[in-house]
């Protein structure tokens, strides 16, 4: 036994037929069905003319004429759940009730003129709010829009503010190896061979630093999937893309201090020392 929700069919139509004349109280039986219930039941198969009862207690079966995308009906964040639509010739009893219109002219205009024609159709009905669809899902999203833009922002100031760090750090350490610095290039060692070293050296400490962001971002995984969506807070592609950008952004506090180590006179180092 299924659970179901009724409805029109409005998403997009992978397989099979949306509602059409076919489908009224005359004609029972037919329904159509989410992408992942119809995955769930019949991995692999044809959805299109199994059998399902749409919800609990149900005494006859209905049968599959079609599977449309699956959306988030309730909230963005939460899972698509598994969805039966049931055609409103068949259940016209079912209330409140969602309508969607689709226009090529302005929403406003649109709106005036289903406010019209519902009037005309069913005088009895109350319109309880009408508006474009980009303007519920911008109301939807705009708290976690905020929620990320201010986490977007901080983040932004903590590479600004770590690249200064670094920068700072490695120029320190630079000026008091010095007179070791000094030496190497007084017995021989090229300027070249001078920088690889400072970078190496600072390499090594970014690569530590960055395996342990990397662990602690891991670790807090749980505290950002609450504020995301379609990617996981564990996702590949976005925990490297941010070791990059972190990385590249220590590299390059580096290259500065590297390359005026490399420039060293080595008898100043030397007096100095």
């Amino acid at each position: 036994q299924r659970a179901g929700k009724p409805a029109m069919a409005t998403e997009e139509l992978l397989r099979g037929r949306a509602f059409d004349s076919r489908d009224d109280a005359d004609r029972p039986g037919r329904v159509i069905v989410g992408s992942r219930l119809a995955e769930q039941f019949w991995p692999g198969e044809d959805p299109i003319g199994k059998r399902l009862y749409p919800w609990e207690r149900a005494t006859d079966p209905v049968e599959v004429v079609g599977v449309v995308a699956d959306v988030r009906e309730r909230h963005p964040e939460i899972e698509a759940s598994h969805m039966i639509y049931l055609p409103l010739a068949e259940f016209p009893f079912w209330s409140p009730m969602h309508v969607v219109a689709r226009t090529a002219v302005d929403p406003a205009v649109a709106t005036t003129s289903v406010r019209g024609a519902l009037e005309r159709i069913a005088p009895d009905l109350a319109l309880a709010d009408a508006g474009p669809l980009d303007g519920l899902r911008t109301a939807s999203l705009a708290p976690r829009r905020l929620q990320t833009g201010l986490l977007a922002t901080f983040a932004v100031l903590a590479l600004v503010l770590a690249t200064i760090g670094i920068y700072g750090v490695v120029s320190s350490t630079v000026a008091q190896q010095q007179g070791e610095i000094g030496v190497r290039l007084a017995m021989g060692a090229s300027p070249r061979t001078v920088g690889r070293l400072v970078l190496r050296r600072t390499g090594t400490w970014i690569a530590v630093g960055t395996l342990i962001g990397l662990g602690g971002a891991l670790a807090l995984r749980r505290v950002l999937e609450g504020m995301l969506f379609g990617v996981t807070a564990s996702d590949p592609l976005t925990l490297g893309a941010a070791v990059a950008l972190l990385g590249l952004a220590a590299l390059a506090a580096t290259v500065e201090p590297a390359w005026r180590a490399a420039r060293t006179d080595p008898l100043r180092s030397l007096r100095a020392d």
